[in-house]
């Protein structure tokens, strides 16, 4: 009799603590639906439009194209010229009030030293539906990295002012100059 009670026991515990982390579960699936950008701000995703019908979107294709110019000034003399890295972050943020694009592309490429000056160049073909490509701007980051022997390292981050988004069929080229 006292093994059906302790076992009954168990049971109804185990009964109360499924029901418990189902209801922290059902807690924590809360919150604002939206995107961080890589700037650090949140945008939040509009409301869901009951029953909306897709927007019409525009294609766009073309190519950007960034070549930045890296003076080497860092007390790095130290900097192993191989491991000089570039990174290019390209996105937009498109809505129409409904529907929303968050479109993020990259293009990372080793850097190529000529005395205490790095070059690197970066290419972003795309190919974008978006719903306002003539208000939309697109959002370019530039990232650069160095390290010496001893994997001790250096790295630069430059946010560009937002461009226009290219007109179709067009190739855009940016130069950048920044230091490491």
């Amino acid at each position: 009799m006292k093994r059906h009670a302790v076992l009954a026991g168990a049971v109804c515990m185990g009964a109360v603590c499924l029901v418990s982390a189902g209801r922290a579960a059902e807690e924590l699936k809360g919150g604002i639906p939206g995107v961080l950008m890589s700037n650090g701000t949140f945008r939040p995703f509009p409301p869901p439009a009951a029953n909306a019908p897709a927007a019409a979107t525009t294609s766009r294709v073309g190519v950007i194209k960034v070549t930045a110019t890296i003076q080497l000034v860092s007390t790095a003399a130290e900097l192993t010229p191989s491991s000089i890295k570039c990174a290019l972050t390209v996105s937009v943020f498109d809505t129409d009030g409904t529907n929303t694009n968050q479109i993020q592309e990259e293009d990372r490429n080793p850097a190529t030293v000529t005395g205490s000056t790095a070059k690197c160049a970066m290419s972003v073909p795309f190919y974008w539906n978006l719903y306002n490509p003539g208000i939309d701007t697109v959002n370019l980051n530039l990232a650069v990295t160095g390290f010496d022997a001893n994997g001790k390292g250096r790295s630069a981050y430059l946010t560009v002012p937002p461009i226009p988004v290219p007109a179709n069929n067009t190739a855009v080229s940016l130069l950048i100059t920044t230091r490491l």
